[in-house]
């Protein structure tokens, strides 16, 4: 049986009522910054893959691990779609 992993994200307040609503993991506490949530998973792929497909800046505290994981997946994600003429963004043509 894998072991399920737990992790905590800071969400935009702008998503909270959202999340809230759709019961995406288990509410930690809110501040002025942003709402946090936790979840517990058997994988982190597919968390990662949807924390990413949210559009909005989410950071995940906790644990290191899972957050260097997501590091990982947006600068992959970031390089492969980016457009080369943009400077702006990585993998773009200053970089």
């Amino acid at each position: 049986m894998a072991r399920r992993v737990r992790s905590t994200s800071c969400f935009p307040l702008e998503l909270a009522a959202w999340l809230e609503r759709n019961h995406y993991g288990a509410p930690v506490h809110a501040t002025e910054h942003g709402v946090r949530r936790r979840f517990q998973v058997r994988s982190i792929e597919p968390l990662l893959r949807w924390l990413l497909g949210l559009d909005r800046p989410v950071r995940i505290e906790a644990p290191d691990d899972v957050a260097a994981a997501f590091r990982a997946l947006s600068e992959s994600t970031l390089s492969r779609y980016a457009d080369p003429a943009d400077t702006t963004r990585p993998g773009g043509a200053s970089s």
